[in-house]
């Protein structure tokens, strides 16, 4: 969904050698580090006589490395992988450590013979690029709106019995941030970095119960670039650090990755909903914070110098995130290329008005709608319908839009979803937010079924279910249910106007879960196609508790039904099966 930028990540990545023997240590950079001898003389070597004893234990100590980075150049794998998609984006390079010649001399200082040594290592004055990688990448879910998301790059436990490389993580994050994360690793070692040759007397051991740390000093090249050297410098603040402490974020890099906008649709944009709802989107409301957005609004030709007044006020707004308005009556242009369509627009009931005239009526648009969606949208654009009849006209812009798939149309019913959490948050006296799993079954209509069996609020002794709260079934069973099943005609008799600023939010909250995702543990309502699920009829848009993740709803299944609750169930049912019969009949 956004535009793809590769971002390099430049770590520095610590070994250790143990007093088994089981590594040594490992600096990987982005650019070419070039020493002298690991052990040996080299200028400044003091001109002094070693001892027999002196002699081979030095051999030894460079018999050891030479070993192990034998054993390292055979097993140690380069490694370049770019792994790009539309929301995630990874380039972690090879990095290469120049190892010059090992050289020891136990006779004078200007002397350059190299010691005995395997042919591997014999060559005068010869190069080793051991090209070390650690990598193995992970891909990271993305965890929806709350969390980070992106990638993790996690290190190789161990490379063979040499490098433990723990912890490094690169992690990039791009559907909202881009975050390098240089993440904490274990220090085995502590690390200078000095421009000056390596000397024997550099070598040194400390034990620390089972921890051998090494010093190990080596001579950096010219173009060795500086901010190498910075992300190096980082590595320093943890020396005191002992060797088994997880270090936590060492670094963090941030930079605003570039995101292609999303094409919302609202119809009816000119309407009280829509103009409630339109700048709820620009501010990234159903989206997102980082999320740009390009509105396509549409209405009717009589609302056409209102919708223009809208658009004049959204640019007036100056949203940030708002890249582009789109205001038309014409149904082609405004579904062209769209990602999203809030279908607000409907043929409300009036006075006198027979039920079969207003389905009539919006069976009429709604096949035009979706006409124009199914050729023209974008590929996978979602669809919520809001407009009463919900359901109904969600199936009917199903029936007229057969190439868009059924789990790509819903219907509103989140708005009695948040009357019902509102209802228990004011019982109770807590926040709304810590009411959480109330369901809306069936039609969004005074036949819908505000259930509360499952619902639980979070209090300071842990979750409790709300009926264990309230202690009032009579309630939960009577009042509750009606005043969240009439809260629309109680709202119209008070201001003398529909719902819309409630309606505006429960769309925006409704797409943004269903895009981004619901918290664990949490499942919301969503009018959408019925499977058979708790044996309602299939070929229904029916509301049920839903759970969404990477785009997709799923019905909540085995939650116990008692008696009270299947009859409710059965008898929103049969009220969306004669609507569909009705809209039907009016199609023949």
């Amino acid at each position: 969904m956004g535009a793809t930028r590769v971002v390099l990540g430049v770590g520095v990545v610590l070994g250790r050698i143990t007093n088994n023997g089981a590594g040594i240590q490992s600096v990987l950079l982005s650019s070419r580090i070039s020493g002298d001898a690991l052990v040996g003389g080299g200028k400044g070597t003091k001109n002094a006589k070693l001892s027999t004893l002196e002699r081979q234990e030095v051999q030894m100590k460079k018999a050891k490395l030479i070993n192990m980075f034998n054993e390292l150049l055979h097993v140690a794998l380069p490694l370049a992988i770019i792994t790009v998609s539309s929301k995630q984006v990874v380039c972690f390079g090879m990095f290469s450590l120049q190892l010059r010649k090992l050289q020891y001399s136990p006779k004078t200082a200007s002397s350059r013979t190299l010691p005995r040594m395997p042919a591997f290592w014999s060559t005068e004055e010869a190069t080793y690029n051991v090209w070390l990688i650690a990598c193995l990448i992970q891909i990271v879910r993305w965890c929806g709106p709350h969390h980070s998301t992106g990638l993790g790059l996690g290190i190789v436990e161990h490379l063979s019995r040499i490098c433990f490389l723990r912890y490094l993580f690169i992690t990039v994050k791009l559907f909202h941030r881009s975050y390098i994360t240089l993440a904490g690793f274990k220090l085995f070692f502590l690390l200078t970095v000095e421009v000056k040759p390596f000397k024997a007397a550099s070598f040194h051991e400390v034990q620390r119960g089972n921890t051998i740390f090494t010093k190990i000093n080596t001579q950096v090249q010219p173009h060795f670039i500086t901010h190498t050297y910075t992300l190096l410098s980082l590595s320093l603040f943890f020396f005191f650090l002992a060797s088994n402490l997880f270090v936590p974020s060492i670094l963090f890099i941030s930079s605003k990755m570039a995101k292609d906008p999303v094409r919302v649709l609202v119809t009816g944009a000119a309407g009280q909903i829509g103009y409630a709802l339109v700048p709820m989107i620009a501010r990234g409301v159903m989206l997102g914070p980082d999320q740009p957005v390009i509105l396509h609004m549409l209405d009717i030709p009589p609302a056409a110098e209102s919708l223009n007044g809208v658009k004049m006020e959204l640019v007036d707004a100056a949203f940030p995130l708002l890249k582009g308005v789109v205001a038309t009556t014409d149904v082609v242009e405004a579904c062209t290329g769209v990602n999203i369509a809030v279908m607000v627009g409907g043929f409300p009931r009036k006075e006198g008005m027979e039920r079969k005239d207003v389905m009539s009526k919006n069976v009429s648009i709604y096949k035009s709608q979706a006409s124009a969606l199914e050729k023209h949208a974008a590929a996978n654009c979602k669809v919520l319908v809001v407009a009463n009849p919900a359901n109904t006209n969600a199936l009917i812009l199903k029936e007229f839009a057969p190439s868009i798939p059924e789990k790509n149309i819903s219907c509103l019913t989140r708005l009695d979803h948040n009357r019902a959490l509102g209802q228990i948050s004011e019982r109770l006296s807590v926040q709304v937010s810590d009411v959480k799993n109330v369901i809306i079954w069936g039609n969004h209509s005074s036949t819908q079924y505000p259930d509360v069996n499952h619902a639980t609020v979070t209090t300071t002794a842990g979750e409790k279910s709300v009926r264990e709260l309230v202690t009032d079934d009579a309630w939960l069973n009577g009042e509750f249910i009606t005043t969240v099943q009439q809260r629309g005609a109680a709202i119209i008799k008070a201001r003398k106007l529909s719902s819309a600023l409630s309606a505006a939010s429960a769309a925006c909250d409704h797409i943004r879960d269903w895009v981004l995702g619901t918290p664990q543990g949490t499942w919301v309502s969503m009018g959408v196609y019925s499977d058979g699920s708790y044996n309602v009829p299939a070929g229904l848009i029916y509301s049920f508790p839903v759970t969404c993740a990477n785009g997709e709803w799923t019905i909540v299944q085995g939650l116990s039904i008692d008696d009270f609750s299947r009859k409710k169930l059965d008898l929103t049912a049969e009220e969306l099966s004669e609507e569909k019969a009705l809209a039907y009949s009016c199609l023949n």
